[in-house]
């Protein structure tokens, strides 16, 4: 994925963020699957010829 640097945004900081390492299971390898919890939003950018659909994953 590429992208611009003005698409980034200053990150708020939110105290529900903070993970809970005890309900973390890692495998053999220090890896672990994120599974999501709620879709937050979505929204879709028309440009001339294409539509760019986001999605905020909580």
């Amino acid at each position: 994925m590429v992208f611009h640097v003005s698409m980034l945004k200053r990150y708020q900081g939110d105290e529900d963020y903070i993970i809970k390492w005890d309900s973390i299971v890692l495998d053999k390898d220090l890896q672990y699957e994120e599974e999501p919890i709620a879709i937050l939003d979505h929204d879709v950018r028309k440009l001339r010829t294409k539509e760019n659909k986001s999605v905020k994953v909580q």
